[in-house]
């Protein structure tokens, strides 16, 4: 049976973020008809660039679900789906930031961060790259794969989703 679960609403420091990061466009395409027309003209475009980056972010970055079932999880965006097959699931787990620094070590993100959450990737030194979706600073699930990258997720009921994956994983 497959099950489906929302992203976890953004934590109050995503939220933030994001309400100082998402009227920059709108900045810029103001800035636009305050200078001469040069400074216009690169204005302009920078608040249409910005406005185009926001909405891949929306489209292609920020999932809206995950499903776990028979064939595996399935994380679901507005514009694609990323799938990893139920035989690549190795086990899931509750983690919060104390417990990352411990299993990673030294750890960098590549990626989005702040607009909506942080989706990308983060790099660590003891155990490589590990794809990245989260919503909030608190409250993430690890999905450890057996072949490629882990995943870092924040689904809205993320007991409920462990114990799915970990279902699925046997």
């Amino acid at each position: 049976m497959n099950r489906r679960f929302s992203l976890a609403p953004m934590s109050g420091l995503i939220r933030g973020l994001t309400w100082l990061i998402v009227p920059l466009p709108l900045v810029f395409v103001a800035g636009s008809t305050l200078g001469g027309a040069e400074a216009a003209r690169i204005l302009f475009a920078v608040g249409g660039v910005l406005a185009l980056l926001w909405l891949a972010v929306w489209t292609f970055f920020r999932p809206s679900g995950f499903t776990v079932g028979r064939e595996g999880l399935t994380i679901e965006f507005p514009g694609r789906r990323l799938h990893v097959p139920k035989a690549d699931l190795a086990t899931a787990s509750l983690m919060n930031l104390a417990e990352l620094y411990p299993r990673y070590g030294v750890a960098a993100r590549v990626g989005v961060g702040g607009l909506w959450g942080g989706f990308g990737w983060l790099w660590s030194a003891q155990r490589g790259w590990v794809d990245l979706y989260v919503t909030r600073t608190d409250r993430w699930v690890l999905v450890e794969r057996k072949n490629g990258k882990d995943l870092l997720l924040n689904p809205d009921d993320a007991e409920a989703f462990v114990e799915a994956v970990l279902e699925e994983a046997r």
